[in-house]
């Protein structure tokens, strides 16, 4: 006896091919999945520009380019939290542009060494506006230091150490926008609210303590600011680069006058530079 197919087998059987052999097409032309989560590790060279709100001869000012590292850690999600922690730090020796003190004798030299670090770490909402765009508000907390000079002897004058450390309230927004699949560009811009600073001079490790002992002081708040344009490009899902140029303002208001009748003066401070880096998605 010979069997015949049923119209609905050979059917079902063509639906079954067609999917098996259309697979590999529809996994291959698929759109990547976004990650969530980046890592970005690189390099960071910017300029650094301070000046005393003082004239001479008791103005001071120091300027130069410093190369550091840094780390950033990004979660980035429509419709849900955006989170980032950022790390970075660089030294080098800079110009130092014033004046001896108390004497007010013009003192120049260009080997002031300069260590900074920055940590910051934000908290907000991706905003998805049309397809390829976010809004995304977002608050934080930040911290940083710059430990300014060391003890020595320059051109006749002593030396000191200072060093400067701030905490700081980050309330910003931030534009993303993906170009392409691979392509992202980004635009960010923050008011940093300064909630607490201090400087500190270390007196005692120079010239034996001659100088006295060491003094603190209490900065003035002020509110500064930070803007930065990031660019990503994705080799693979997973694999790309980034380049992020970025400037920032940060301004101190002149600190109490202690014991001994000093204070630290009023000073401003600009910085623009560029993190250059490779990024790890996940």
């Amino acid at each position: 006896m010979v069997k015949t197919f049923k119209p609905l087998f050979i059917f079902n059987l063509v639906i079954i091919l067609f999917l098996f052999c259309s697979t590999p097409l529809m996994a291959e032309n698929a759109a990547p999945v976004e990650n969530p989560s980046a890592i970005k590790l690189g390099l960071t060279y910017f300029y650094f520009d301070y000046k005393e709100d003082l004239v001479m001869p008791a103005k001071s000012t120091e300027y130069g380019w410093l190369p550091g590292v840094y780390l950033d850690y990004t979660f980035k999600k429509k419709s849900s939290i955006y989170a980032k922690v950022f790390l970075s730090y660089a030294a080098a020796d800079i110009t130092y542009d014033g004046a001896s003190q108390p004497s007010g004798t013009p003192l120049k030299y260009t080997n002031e060494s300069a260590r900074m670090l920055k940590f910051e770490a934000n908290i907000g909402y991706a905003i998805p506006i049309g397809k390829s765009f976010l809004l995304i508000p977002y608050l934080g907390y930040g911290y940083q230091y710059w430990q300014r000079g060391d003890p020595g002897y320059i051109d006749g004058t002593f030396t000191y150490e200072e060093f400067y450390q701030w905490n700081y309230i980050p309330v910003g927004i931030k534009a993303d926008y993906n170009i392409t699949e691979k392509l992202n560009i980004a635009a960010s811009v923050a008011a940093n609210f300064m909630v607490y600073g201090t400087a500190t001079a270390y007196l005692s490790k120079t010239a034996g303590g001659y100088f006295g002992p060491d003094m603190s002081f209490t900065l003035g708040n002020r509110i500064g600011f930070y803007a930065e344009i990031p660019v990503t490009y994705k080799f693979t899902n997973n694999i790309g680069i980034s380049v992020t140029p970025w400037y920032e303002y940060r301004s101190f208001a002149a600190s109490d006058v202690n014991q001994y009748g000093f204070y630290e003066p009023s000073s401003t401070a600009n910085e623009y530079g560029v993190n250059v880096g490779v990024l790890f998605s996940f």
